[in-house]
């Protein structure tokens, strides 16, 4: 029987593979973003209020697959304004606490750019570009980019001197603000000049200069600003800069010494130097951006792929119209390969958990808590069940009073740790909401029945063990080879339920029963032995 189930799989991804000229890099879901930007704000008296920002771009680099605009309150709304995405929330006569969310599925790549060492400056130049250089009226308008100032240019002369080609120039203007203008963290505004004067700057100093410099080479210059995808949630939002050369943009970040290229997890909201939010005055405003990493499905796989027997792109596409996160299917598909990780575990390797399942259903939900905050919540669930059972088993309960005690003591502890969160800003012990409630009431369970029937040893080594099977499910759930191979060929799992098979046959030996036993294996005569 295991040897059907493992042959069937093995017959199909034959025919895909050699009759349908199935490609896995066609149809592996990307890894995106969904970053979400949340606004709150508050008055006391009832007024009309509009809230401006922007909407990330749709570019080279990176390309929105959905966004929405989430609000009781507020109206939303989308437009374009020139190169840029602009987001307007309204309303007429609102008071006390609104909320409204924007949320986007962004798809985005590194990019890095081959500098050719012999470029020349652009012979042509399109009229939506020239906006961008030193002679435009734009650039004599600004008033933080001083494109004509006698400080930036002559430190400009400087500093090229020793450079004959603009791929010279442009490194030598790179290494002089990455290195010799010391960055601060200033959440102000610097203008090109003062960076210059100063010789510091935050992000907004050092990029202003890096234009200014830039456009008095003849070349076309911008600012970009964005938010750099590296801890969620947060405020900050960065700035850098594009410079046309040979007919396309390319970008430059003096504040992390990126040199034409930029990583994935920068991602750009608007061109030019803009302010991030317009608002109406007077009111109670703040907002933070969060962001998680994602399963982009590829909105072409499943046409391409159609005339598969079974075709498992044109299901995917389908969780887009039910407003449903493809990270679902990835973790349904995942949960049989983890299943056999720990059946391994226990029946091959004979390390003891608490139950079969609920180690699997913890590493399930540590995407969202974090592995240490997820473990540690786990960990902190035993020993509060532990400390309080053993204190109200001297009241003689049954035993369902008993359950729902624990589990109230247990809901308030997590309660009281999501305050303590809210409270100081602690974003870890915020995140321990996401605990399943079931996943608590499994463990209350397990922990009291082990109680009852062993030591407190034998607690510790099944906690460690389960701990031990948590980490390991977690990083084979999370595996981005193994889930590219489940979500290319799901039909293994069939395959999986083959070696469950041959693995629940299995009548040996476990590996801590051959190390403890060994001596009694190899036939060391022992007391045992002598017996006979």
């Amino acid at each position: 029987m295991a040897v059907g189930f493992l042959m069937i799989p093995a017959c199909i991804i034959f025919v895909k593979l050699f009759l349908y000229n199935y490609s896995m890099e066609n149809v592996i879901p990307q890894k995106g973003y969904k970053l979400t930007l949340s606004i709150n704000t508050k008055n006391q008296h009832p007024e009309s209020i509009r809230v401006k920002t922007f909407a990330p771009l749709n570019n080279s680099k990176q390309t929105i697959s959905k966004e929405q605009g989430i609000s009781d309150s507020y109206s939303f709304s989308l437009s374009n304004d020139g190169p840029n995405r602009r987001i307007i929330w309204q309303s007429n006569k609102i008071s006390g606490n609104n909320r409204m969310e924007y949320v986007a599925y962004i798809n985005s790549h590194h990019m890095k750019y081959v500098f050719n060492e012999k470029t020349v400056l652009n012979e042509y130049i399109p009229d939506n570009i020239k906006v961008y250089l030193k002679d435009s009226e734009a650039a004599k308008e600004s008033k933080k980019i001083q494109v004509n100032s006698q400080a930036i240019k002559k430190k400009l002369d400087e500093i090229t001197k020793n450079a004959n080609t603009l791929y010279e120039k442009i490194q030598a203007i790179h290494k002089f603000i990455t290195k010799d203008i010391r960055y601060i963290n200033f959440s102000g505004e610097l203008d090109a000049e003062s960076c210059l004067l100063l010789m510091e700057g935050s992000c907004n100093g050092k990029s202003r200069l890096y234009v200014a410099m830039a456009q008095n080479l003849g070349l076309p210059a911008r600012l970009v600003g964005g938010i750099i995808l590296n801890k969620s949630p947060k405020k900050i939002t960065h700035q850098w800069v594009e410079i046309y050369i040979n007919g396309q943009w390319v970008p430059f970040c003096p504040t992390n010494d990126y040199f034409a290229e930029l990583p994935k997890n920068y991602i750009a909201l608007y061109y030019g130097d803009q302010v991030l939010f317009k608002r109406t005055s007077g009111i109670n405003f703040d907002y933070i951006y969060s962001f998680e990493t994602v399963n982009l499905p590829r909105v072409d796989a499943g046409e391409t792929f159609k005339d598969l027997p079974i075709n498992i792109y044109g299901l995917l596409n389908q969780f887009e119209k039910f407003n449903l996160s493809l990270d679902i299917f990835v973790y349904l598909l995942m949960l049989p390969f983890a299943a056999l990780i720990s059946v391994i575990l226990k029946n091959i390797i004979g390390l003891e958990t608490f139950g079969t399942f609920l180690p699997i259903l913890i590493a399930s939900v540590l995407s969202n808590t974090g592995v240490i905050t997820g473990i540690l919540v786990f960990f902190g669930i035993i020993s509060i069940v532990y400390l309080i059972n053993t204190f109200i088993s001297r009241l003689d309960l049954l035993y369902h009073p008993r359950m729902a005690i624990l589990l109230s003591f247990v809901i308030l502890s997590l309660l009281i740790t999501f305050s303590i969160g809210l409270k100081f800003n602690i974003y870890s012990l915020v995140y321990v909401v996401f605990f399943p409630v079931a996943i608590v009431a499994i463990t209350i369970n397990r922990v009291t029945i082990l109680m009852e029937e062993s030591s407190f040893k034998k607690l510790a080594m099944v906690t460690l063990n389960t701990i031990i099977v948590i980490i390991v499910s977690f990083y084979f759930i999370h595996s981005t080879f193994l889930q590219m191979i489940m979500l290319s060929f799901p039909e293994l799992i069939l395959a999986l339920i083959g070696i469950n098979i041959m693995v629940g046959r299995w009548a040996g030996f476990r590996l801590f029963e051959y190390l403890r036993f060994a001596d009694l294996i190899k036939g060391i005569p022992g007391n045992v032995q002598n017996n006979y």
